[in-house]
């Protein structure tokens, strides 16, 4: 594959950070079948593909993302969102940047407009890169990183009373036993918000078996904790 590889950078406001500009009055054009590599990030669009008036910006700190997953400590930031990307992305990292999670199980993660979505994705831990294959349709792209299925869950801690999940594992429906005003998400094992509710007995009798995650929002401090579920 031809490629096309951007070498311009500086260093940023701190010793980790990396920055590419490209000025409102030029254009990186990225033909079908090219690729550019930003600092580790390749993208191959499947159509010809222009970045004007932007900049990429490579920072080692993590974020949270869908799910409230840790990142790896690799996260990229446009300036202005990469509008209707389609085609392919392949995330080059390094083990110390893991973070947290199995290797195995990393998927590249998208943020457009403040909603991270996760894309299954294609490891190979020899060559430390994880493939998104050309998927991508017309897609905004804010940040990208990746994220291991099993990574860390964001937790903002608050008290609950007498506060129980049962039976877990479960096979068609969980229980909530707790005297708060709570509300409730259940996300797959790609991010996704398949369910919510206010009930205390929530059915899952239609879930693949599987791992999820349950989202506990409490009502009057809107403070979330977050729990895995397995359906069997």
């Amino acid at each position: 594959m031809k490629k096309i590889t951007l070498l311009a950078f500086f260093i940023g406001l701190t010793a980790f950070a990396q920055q590419i500009s490209v000025s409102s009055t030029s254009s990186i054009v990225i033909g079908a079948g090219a690729s550019l590599n930003a600092f580790g990030l390749e993208m191959s669009p499947s159509v010809d593909y222009e970045i004007a008036d932007n900049e990429i910006n490579l920072s080692s700190s993590l974020v949270y993302v869908s799910g409230g997953k840790e990142s790896i400590l690799r996260v990229y930031e446009m300036a202005n969102p990469l509008a209707s990307y389609s085609g392919s992305l392949i995330l080059n990292y390094e083990d110390a940047e893991i973070n947290s999670g199995t290797e195995m199980l990393l998927n590249i993660e998208i943020e457009d407009n403040s909603t991270w979505t996760e894309y299954a994705s294609t490891v190979n831990d020899v060559l430390n890169t994880i493939t998104l294959d050309a998927n991508l349709s017309s897609v905004a792209i804010d940040r990208v990183t990746a994220s291991a299925s099993d990574a860390t869950l964001q937790i903002d801690e608050f008290e609950l009373d007498k506060f129980a999940i049962y039976p877990n594992p479960a096979t068609s429906e969980i229980r909530i036993s707790s005297d708060n005003d709570l509300q409730f998400e259940i996300y797959n094992s790609l991010g996704q918000k398949i369910k919510e509710s206010n009930l205390k007995n929530i059915d899952i009798s239609t879930f693949s078996n599987g791992i999820y995650l349950l989202k506990v929002i409490d009502i009057e401090s809107n403070k979330s904790n977050t729990y895995k579920i397995i359906k069997k």
